[in-house]
């Protein structure tokens, strides 16, 4: 019944998504795939949010109440301007036919050495990543302990609002993302797996909007596609993929944002304005690592306005002044709701308490203070980048990394500048660190400082000339600048560099002016191939850092389908394995737990298989201890936290588990 629902409601809203999409009549198929993208996000979270006013987040039923609204109001609209919709596919997909025949027939045979691998390349993973979605259970560090955790905490109580939370993130974070995990939830029927859907998708929206940015700034179809399948190859990407985090999605929603506020540039059509907005509004409620990316697009704005304005002086203020009319419309609607308003009345600031901002950015420090750890994070980044992300760690690899990171480290150090330096970082810069292959860890890979850096560099000094070109470099830049000077160094920042590969890779189209030259053709043919040996390597292997992930015993897509649903969950922290299967095997699945844990604790998998087990958090991060509610039987909790007694069962991982045959709701956990 549950799967049956689950399929009615999906099935609702891919019609939505359509009969919306005709009313905005798509010229191009990018367009109408990037724009049925944005509509789908954007009335689920709309959806989401009326559920939970309803009180019935959790429920299926009430999921498709709320899509019916959206269909009378859609269908409403549709019948009002039945002479103004179009096909929506068909004629899109008949010239998508064509436009792939004539490409291949117009590739040289440089071009084609150095296309076909990497399509045959990202066809291959493409699959494995499908295989992998649906085989594995859900199992980063975030997801067990903050996005599934709190998507079940919002179904389980069946709103949107602020619990006592054990963990700040289940709390501060914006709210965008977990809505549309519960609806792929719920759609799926239940299905776990299919969370990580989200994910998938906005992988290949994000590619694709790559290709549609690069044809929209000027590049051949040919430079276009190599800016695309260098995007899809990247490490960080790949191995975000097939995960239930929101990097992903949030790296898609700006590409769509920057892609239709170009083809608004470029056509003079004021209508793209609307989806680009929506997408950024979107965006900024999918997490506060979107305010990184605002300057960036604050910058490109500049540049298509400005450039809008020169054939026709009057057209200026008028496409400029509905933009900010949308964007407004478009915070106001998507972002602000997502938990700004929420944080902002529970915390007095939009971000989060003062706590939680002191140490993920640089609020409080000096200005010489921001400026030199700024500047040491800059280069603790850029060396970050200089990894063989993907690749397996043979000696040659781990090697050569090594190699040239511990070069670099004595130069600096040298210079007086120690990159191991505990102030201005989060977690100290390691210099030994190994190539992984995980979805926290990774970086571009060999792509990155081979290719992607090199050009963005050259497109940035005019090399070669192209005014769009440059300013997607310049904007890539100063995302990195951003990154630099907003926070402490961060090990765990290389998912955010997904948002800068954006600006950055298509620059990489550009290389192909130089093709001819058989040096060049040489140093492309090579790092794509190397590109895609190491995107083959991360998905199938899946190179793991020794020194930060524990389990990583027979790493690769075969031993994780392999596995059974708890190791899986507990692929990045095996220590919670044990203490996790004792718990399965102590309570009943449809029991009431009460969990006392500390923060970032693995609290997904407690809600058990279909979240047929209610959680009561008890030690809140805001107000500390609270009662156990009388008819809760069991308290999971910490011995960090509470002090064990003598009949309390030790899971393992100081996790303990204590039966409960108190009924005075006015003790506390550890009376």
């Amino acid at each position: 019944m549950e799967l049956i629902a689950g399929l009615s409601l999906l099935a609702l809203t891919a019609f939505n998504c359509y009969v919306i999409a005709r009313l905005y009549k798509p010229s191009s198929l990018i367009d109408a795939l990037l724009l049925l993208f944005v509509i789908f996000c954007s009335i689920t979270v709309l959806a989401g949010h009326a559920t939970s006013l309803a009180d019935g987040f959790g429920s299926t039923l009430s999921w498709i109440f709320a899509q019916l609204i959206v269909l009378f109001l859609a269908g409403g609209t549709a019948i009002l301007r039945s002479g103004s919709t179009v096909p929506l596919m068909k004629h899109h997909v008949q010239g998508l036919y064509r436009l792939l025949s004539d490409t291949k027939a117009r590739l040289s045979p440089f071009e084609k050495t150095i296309l076909y691998p990497a399509i045959i390349t990202l066809a291959i993973l493409g699959i494995c990543n499908v295989i992998l979605t649906l085989l594995v259970a859900p199992h980063t560090w975030d997801s067990m302990t903050y996005h599934l955790a709190r998507m079940a905490y919002y179904i389980q109580q069946g709103d949107l609002s602020h619990f006592d939370a054990n963990y700040w993130a289940q709390i501060v974070h914006p709210i965008n993302a977990t809505i549309l995990l519960a609806f792929s939830y719920l759609a799926s029927g239940g299905n776990e797996n299919l969370t990580q859907v989200v994910q998938l998708c906005s992988y290949w929206v994000a590619v694709l909007s790559v290709y549609g940015i690069s044809r929209a700034i000027g590049q051949e179809q040919p430079a276009s596609l190599l800016s695309a399948l260098t995007f899809g190859l990247l490490t960080n990407c790949l191995m975000e993929a097939t995960s239930a985090q929101n990097d992903l999605l949030l790296a898609a929603l700006i590409a769509v944002s920057v892609y239709f506020l170009f083809r608004a540039s470029v056509t003079r059509t004021i209508r793209f304005l609307l989806p680009s907005s929506v997408a950024l509004g979107l965006a900024l409620g999918i997490k506060e690592s979107s305010l990184l990316a605002v300057p960036s697009i604050v910058l490109l704005s500049i540049f298509v306005f400005a450039r809008w304005s020169t054939s026709d002086q009057r057209l200026f203020r008028k496409p400029l002044f509905i933009f900010a009319v949308l964007m407004i419309a478009s915070v106001s609607v998507f972002t602000l709701p997502s938990g700004y308003i929420a944080n902002t009345s529970a915390f007095g600031h939009p971000l989060g308490p003062d706590s939680i901002r002191h140490e993920h950015s640089f609020e409080g420090h000096s200005t010489e203070e921001v400026l030199v750890e700024g500047s040491t994070n800059a280069l603790r980044y850029a060396l970050d980048f200089l990894s063989f992300d993907g690749f397996p760690h043979t000696q040659i690899v781990t090697r050569s990394q090594r190699v040239i990171r511990s070069t670099l480290v004595s130069w600096f150090q040298e210079a007086g500048v120690d990159l191991t330096a505990e102030r201005g970082a989060r977690e100290q810069f390691s210099v030994s660190r190994m190539p992984s292959g995980h979805e926290d860890y990774s970086y571009w890979g060999i792509l990155g400082f081979c290719l992607i850096w090199i050009m963005v560099i050259l497109l940035a000094a005019g090399i070669p000339r192209s005014g769009s070109g440059r300013i997607l470099a310049y904007a890539a830049l100063l995302f990195f600048l951003v990154q630099c000077f907003a926070g402490p160094y961060d090990p765990w920042r290389g998912r955010y560099f997904t948002l800068c590969a954006v600006f950055a890779t298509p620059a990489v189209g550009y290389s192909l002016k130089w093709i001819r030259s058989n040096p060049v053709w040489m140093y492309l043919t090579l790092i794509l191939a190397l590109g895609c040996m190491s995107a083959l390597s991360a998905v199938l292997v899946r190179p793991i850092d020794l020194d930060l992930v524990p389990w990583v015993r027979e790493q690769s897509a075969i031993s994780l389908i392999k596995r059974d649903r708890m190791q899986q969950l507990t692929t990045n922290n095996r220590y919670v394995y044990e203490s996790l299967t004792r718990l399965e095997e102590a309570i009943p699945p449809s029991a009431d737990l009460a969990v006392c844990l500390g923060p970032n604790g693995y609290e997904y998998p407690l809600f058990g298989k279909g979240l047929t087990r209610r959680v009561i958090p008890v030690h809140s991060f805001r107000s500390g201890l609270r009662p156990v509610p009388v008819d809760v039987p069991y308290l999971l909790f910490s011995s960090d936290i509470l002090a064990p007694e003598k009949s309390d069962e030790l899971l393992g991982n100081r996790w303990y588990l204590r039966k409960l045959y108190v009924t005075d709701s006015s003790k506390k956990p550890d009376e």
